[in-house]
């Protein structure tokens, strides 16, 4: 269940805990079923991304899931297809609402980088002018499924605030470019990564490093409704 966006409780489950160390095979267990996850949440993405003919299934798909990871963070997710097939259906147009004019100012940025680098010399200054709004729009798409799939947000307010996100949290947002950095780097020496494991890895890292570093600390913050709504 997602919160309202101005819950006054107190801090999300899986922050600190005090538990006694456990024994190796059931943190083995733990990590099988990590791996089992994360390959589960890449075929998902790539499967619901396509049913949605790519451009209207991609921001629906990461929503669906950045659900399911935050209910795995607190051992709420049982069937992850269901689960993620029952939240793209649900968010389907609401995540485009939201989303879309993002997701395609990060395809034309994209495809204008591609387009100035093949053009040589004379183009380098539009090439890094895109190449940095391409790496922010990025950045704001991560911030802004992961506060879809926490809060109950207005649609029209996404955008703007995973940009204030993106804005006021300099270092998470960085270590967010790092880890898509990361994915790029690791598919240059294997390339069918993203098919097998890259793409979950990738979504479940950046989520569940958005709700840690940013999305749930707003919720220790005695002002959040005034640091959410500006």
């Amino acid at each position: 269940m997602r919160r309202s966006i101005s819950d006054p409780d107190g801090p999300a489950a899986g922050w600190a805990s005090d538990a006694p160390r456990r024994h190796w095979t059931a943190r083995l267990y733990d990590a099988t079923n990590l791996v089992v996850l994360l390959a589960q949440l890449n075929l998902l993405l790539i499967v619901f991304t396509l049913l949605g003919g790519v451009v209207l299934g991609l921001a629906p798909a990461l929503v669906a899931a950045a659900t399911c990871i935050r209910a795995a963070r607190r051992n709420e997710l049982h069937r992850p297809f269901q689960t993620f097939a029952r939240t793209w259906s649900a968010q389907f147009f609401s995540a485009n609402a939201a989303l879309l004019p993002l997701v395609l100012a990060i395809g034309l940025l994209g495809w204008g980088y591609i387009s100035f680098s093949l053009s040589g010399e004379g183009a380098s200054v539009q090439r890094i002018v895109s190449l940095v709004a391409f790496a922010v729009a990025t950045v704001m798409l991560v911030w802004a499924t992961a506060m879809m799939a926490h809060y109950e947000l207005p649609r029209g307010r996404v955008i703007p605030l995973a940009l204030r996100f993106s804005l006021l949290n300099l270092i998470p947002s960085v270590l967010q470019l790092f880890l898509i950095v990361a994915l790029v780097y690791a598919t240059g020496w294997f390339y069918a990564l993203p098919l097998l494991i890259g793409l979950g890895a990738w979504a479940y890292a950046s989520v569940t490093f958005s709700l840690l570093a940013g999305v749930e600390v707003t919720e220790r913050r005695s002002d959040t409704r005034r640091y959410l709504f500006f």
